[in-house]
């Protein structure tokens, strides 16, 4: 088994399962990535490096969703006792040319959790 990958309303999303039920998931996660995006700048926003004295203390929200450019989605199999969850990946990010941001997420857009600043 290997990884497959698809653009699905512009989104790269990458599956580790061609499964019908992660094909779904996929088309489902990238369709929804839209509306759930004010939930995901609010996140974002919240983290050390955009807070008080962080790296990016100054960027407002409207900035931010300016920058941030298409993401890059891996989503990882789930089951009926683990959720489905998933990786959001910004790599072409504007607010300067040297970071990845990303952040761990379950079902669509769910409990957003481990956001880190890579470069």
């Amino acid at each position: 088994s290997g990884e497959y990958v698809a653009e699905i309303a512009g989104i790269n999303v990458t599956i580790n399962s061609c499964t019908d039920d992660m094909v779904e998931y996929g088309k489902t996660v990238a369709e929804k990535y839209e509306s759930c995006l004010p939930g995901i700048i609010e996140y974002i926003l919240s983290a050390e490096a955009f807070g008080e004295d962080g790296e990016f203390d100054c960027v407002t929200e409207e900035q931010l969703k300016t920058s941030l450019n298409k993401p890059e989605i891996r989503l990882l199999v789930g089951n009926d006792r683990i959720p489905k969850t998933g990786v959001c990946t910004y790599c072409n990010q504007t607010l300067d040319d040297e970071h990845i941001f990303s952040f761990e997420f379950v079902n669509v857009f769910e409990d957003l959790d481990y956001f880190t600043i890579e470069g």
